[in-house]
This record gives structure tokens, C-alpha cells and sequence, in this order.
């Protein structure tokens, strides 16, 4: 069922998620507060100041996470407060003790929401964002970080009445929307074929986001942020996602130093350095495919280039067995 969410401009999309703010803080006893939006892309977050302290609202306009799942997101969370070596925002929970702020939907036609949204309140964390860098030391805090998150959740287990999704295949269960290319295709049917192979050995939570923008640095510490995208899946295509973004500096340096802080190869993450590739190449499908069913005003605006460009990349990996981000800029 369409949302009208999706068929507004940008300046009104804002205008009507600024609305619903104060009922979300309400929730949280936040209701006296102050806000402004600092992010819309496939989430919306605004900052909170009150007098308790700075929070982060985030409202999840493209999540199809179920309440069971978006509950286990926050427990995952929670579970890391004890780790030593990285950080994790804290969770601000509701005035009733739940772990989220609930945006009701509507289920009319042309309503703005039509379904109901878990949103996530936490504690605004210091620091300043990773961002663009070539830095090798940051690539390999960055691996580190990873690693730190696998150690973890080879551990942990959820409880009673939480859950993630498990990844279903490399496109993360969503239906086909892309043209019919058979490279796409082809490629995609590889990546598949990998993850077959490797889900009976390890799976595990695995954060399936972890890049410069989710991260931040505060001295010399990392704190991740955005376990939106987590998912039940081998840690390989949790490096594989990274090392997307990470490939985009254009440095072999920056990649051996991501790779040295994770401190595994492909080998023994199960995979070829020629399967990594293809995970890579299928990441940019995976967020092609998203795009085109987006709500969110810009990222609707960018799909049609982006699909083009993504084709581009993968008719070139098809032909080097490399996946190669600046083909097509």
C-alpha cells in the first residue's frame, strides 16, 4: 500500500516529520524539549536538546523491520555497553520501560504512514563522525571495530521475544525492481550461491553498515552508531559491505589496513578474494534495487542516475572480476 509520505517534496516532508516529534519525545518524558533535523536519507534522525541532556530521535521512514526485530536491534545494543574497546550510543527508554517511541500508522490510502514505525530515542554520544578519510590508522580502527562486533555476537543471544532477520539472499529479501541486465542478474545469482554456501558454518549478528558515516571518533575510540541494517548473516558479507564504502578512496593502502584490523583474510572468513569481489559488486546492487523503493524525497530523485551508474560498475566487474566504484562517475 503506497504511503503519501513518499509523494512529497523534500521541504514537505520535513515540515510533516517535525510534527510528529513532540508526540515521539512524549513518550520518552522528553516532552519539554527542543529539536532540529540533522539528517533524512533512508532514516530521518533529529537532535534533542532538553534539559536531561542531548538525544538522537531516529525515525526509520524505510525500515521493514517487524517490532520483534527492531526490539532486537535494541538489545544487541545494549549488549555492547560492556565492551571495552568500542562504544555504543545508550538507549533512552519509554516512560512505560519499552525500547521505542511508536509512530502510529494510518492504514488509509494516501495517509501519510500507512504502517506503525518503532523509533529509537538514545543518548547523543560524543565524538565527531569518521567521514571521508584516507587515513590508514582510521581503516584500521575501522577493521578492528568489526572484528570487536563479530567477537561479540558469536556470543550473544537475543532474548525471549526479540529477533533480526535472517539475510535471505544478497538483496535482503526485497523484490527484483531493477531492468531485467542479465550481468545484474548473473551477478547477483553468484552472490546468492556464496551465501548458501556459507550460511550452515557461522552466522551470526552482523551489523551490515559499518562505514564512515556510522562511525565516530572520540579520542581514541570508536563508537558505532546505525544498527538499522543488522542482520543474521556469515561475517563475510558484513566485511564485504564495508570494504564497499572503503574502496571508494581509491587507496590499496586504506584497504590493507582495514583488512589488517579485522585480522582475517578472505580464507578464513570462507570466501575467495574473487568472492569478495562479487560481494561487492552485489552490495551495489543490493542499494540500487533499495533506491527504487525508497520514500525519502532526494534518494527517490538520485535512483534513476544511480541505477545507471550501478550497471555501469557491474558490466565492468563482469568483465576484470573487480568491482571498481569510479567507473561511471
Amino acid at each position: 500500500m503506497s504511503e503519501g509520505f513518499a509523494a512529497r517534496s523534500q521541504r514537505s516532508q520535513i515540515y510533516s516529520l517535525r510534527q510528529l516529534v513532540p508526540d515521539l519525545l512524549a513518550q520518552a518524558g522528553l516532552g519539554d524539549s527542543t529539536f532540529r533535523l540533522v539528517n533524512l536519507g533512508f532514516n530521518a534522525v533529529f537532535r534533542v536538546f532538553h534539559s536531561s541532556g542531548d538525544y538522537a530521535l531516529r525515525i526509520p521512514l524505510n525500515s521493514r523491520r517487524t517490532p520483534e526485530q527492531a526490539a532486537g536491534e535494541v538489545a544487541w545494543i545494549e549488549s555492547l555497553a560492556d565492551e571495552s574497546s568500542i562504544h555504543v550510543p545508550r538507549i533512552k527508554r519509554m516512560l512505560d520501560g519499552s525500547p521505542l517511541a511508536w509512530l502510529r500508522g494510518d492504514p488509509t490510502p494516501g495517509s501519510l504512514f500507512t504502517r506503525d514505525r518503532g523509533c529509537l530515542i538514545m543518548h547523543w554520544h560524543p565524538g565527531r563522525i569518521m567521514g571521508e578519510t584516507r587515513s590508514t590508522l582510521a581503516h584500521q580502527r575501522l577493521g578492528n571495530a568489526l572484528s570487536v562486533l563479530h567477537r561479540q555476537a558469536e556470543q550473544f543471544r537475543f532474548p525471549q521475544g526479540t529477533s533480526r532477520p535472517v539475510l535471505k539472499d544478497v538483496l535482503d529479501g526485497l523484490p527484483w525492481r531493477l531492468p531485467d541486465d542479465a550481468e545484474l542478474i548473473d551477478t547477483v545469482e553468484q552472490g546468492n550461491r556464496v551465501l548458501e554456501r556459507l550460511r550452515p558454518q557461522t552466522s551470526y549478528p552482523v551489523h551490515f553498515d559499518v562505514h564512515h558515516w556510522n562511525v565516530m571518533q572520540w579520542g581514541q575510540a570508536l563508537v558505532v552508531l546505525d544498527f538499522d541494517d543488522s542482520v543474521i548473516a556469515p561475517p563475510a558479507f558484513d566485511v564485504a559491505q564495508s570494504l564497499f564504502y572503503i574502496r571508494r578512496s581509491e587507496s590499496d593502502a586504506c584497504e590493507r589496513s582495514f583488512w589488517s584490523g579485522i585480522g582475517k583474510t578472505p580464507a578464513e572468513l570462507g570466501v575467495t578474494e574473487a568472492e569478495i569481489e562479487i560481494l561487492l559488486a552485489c552490495r551495489a546492487i543490493l542499494l540500487a534495487n533499495d533506491l527504487l523503493v525508497n520514500v525519502t524525497a532526494d534518494l527517490i530523485a538520485m535512483a534513476p542516475a544511480y541505477v545507471e551508474r550501478t550497471q555501469k560498475r557491474v558490466k565492468a566487474f563482469c568483465q576484470t572480476g573487480r568491482f571498481d566504484p569510479s567507473v561511471g562517475k
